[in-house]
């Protein structure tokens, strides 16, 4: 399980600067993994950078999910409005 403190810690360490001219082997965080020039057949990833791009990956999930509800809460709110007008 990731905790709070693991998500502050991989932000923390993630570079300010990112060069995209870096093979995916040379990542050393999820902003690293996300920049490095795409390469046929090199997708080894550094054990660091593999748990940073797993934080990385359930923040933009978790944002995700909180998107979604609260377009869901506003079409709810919004089908409910239209029925009392209805009425």
């Amino acid at each position: 399980m990731v905790s709070g403190a693991d998500i502050l810690q991989a932000i923390a360490k993630s570079s300010e600067a990112v060069d995209n001219s870096k093979n995916i082997e040379e990542a050393k965080d999820a902003a690293g993994i996300a920049a490095a020039k795409k390469e046929d057949g090199k997708t080894e990833i550094k054990e660091g950078a593999k748990k940073d791009a797993v934080i990385a990956g359930g923040i933009a999930l978790r944002g995700e999910g909180w998107q979604r509800m609260v377009n869901l809460r506003l079409r709810l709110k919004r089908n409910l409005f239209m029925q009392l007008m209805e009425q």
